[in-house]
């Protein structure tokens, strides 16, 4: 941060440790720079909190518990009842791009084509890492640390494999178009050779026009609003 970068934070620092096992370190400070100030880790990150970075990150986890409720509804169920929300857990996950709770070798290989497909890839990646731990997770039944040390160690006590994982992204492609619909993603999505992959879904959601829209017709502060006739 003393160098114009962004601040740091544990999470951020798991980022910088993945970067830095590929590169050195004067490559491997502005790639983290760019991850944290222009992909969605900025809504995450970070000690400075601000009212868009909330909103973004609610309306993050609002558009996956809709998604998760529909795809495994027995699980969110279970972790309603002992209290556990996606807030517990999936702010580390999205932070670190499952460094955290992957092996590397699995979280390596969820890196590489986060950087090809852009944040639907990580989404699909909550999806079907909560898919594989659904056995794991229903049988702790009560348990509320165990659940939520199973949900942090995906890995190494989940069980979870690279083969595992993405033998499921593979299975279930149909899952795809029903996380597009939650997130209210423009159609087509943006590709490298479409002219960019999409890190930000904020910035592709058909919502976001819904705000400027509301923006746009709100009465400006000292004008003089249109009452209309009872």
């Amino acid at each position: 941060e003393g160098q114009g970068g962004p601040e740091l934070t544990e999470r951020a620092s798991l980022l910088c440790t993945m970067l830095l096992l590929v590169l050195d370190s004067p490559a491997a400070f502005p790639c983290v720079c760019t991850l944290l100030s222009s992909h969605y880790f900025k809504n995450f990150i970070g000690g400075r909190r601000s009212a868009v970075g909330f909103s973004h990150r609610e309306w993050r986890l609002r558009c996956a518990e809709k998604t998760l409720q529909r795809e495994l509804p027995e699980l969110m169920e279970h972790l309603a009842a002992r209290g556990i929300s996606l807030g517990h857990f999936l702010p580390d996950w999205l932070c670190t791009l499952f460094v955290c709770t992957l092996s590397l070798d699995t979280a390596a290989r969820v890196w590489d084509c986060y950087l090809r497909d852009g944040e639907m890839f990580v989404w699909r990646t909550v999806l079907e890492l909560l898919r594989l731990l659904s056995p794991v997770l229903l049988a702790e039944g009560a348990d509320n640390g165990r659940t939520l040390e199973v949900l942090c160690r995906a890995s190494n006590i989940g069980g979870v494999t690279e083969k595992a994982l993405f033998h499921s992204l593979g299975s279930n492609e149909a899952a795809v178009q029903g996380l597009l619909d939650d997130f209210r993603q423009k159609l087509p999505m943006p590709t490298s050779e479409s002219g960019g992959v999409c890190y930000d879904l904020w910035k592709n959601t058909l919502d976001v026009e819904l705000v400027e829209a509301e923006r746009s017709v709100a009465p400006r502060a000292g004008s003089r609003g249109g009452s209309a006739e009872p």
